[in-house]
């Protein structure tokens, strides 16, 4: 059970940093990174 969320958790990491390198636009990265960074003090 264990290694299956590990494995979840992994694969939607990789996903995640998969889709962000692929953003040329900084204001596109600027807006994704206040907006993590916001989520994350307030959920995280």
């Amino acid at each position: 059970m264990r290694k299956t969320i590990e494995k979840e958790k992994d694969f939607y990491k990789e996903k995640i940093v998969e889709m962000i390198e692929r953003i040329e636009n900084p204001g596109i990265l600027e807006y994704l990174h206040t907006f993590i960074q916001i989520f994350l003090e307030k959920w995280g």
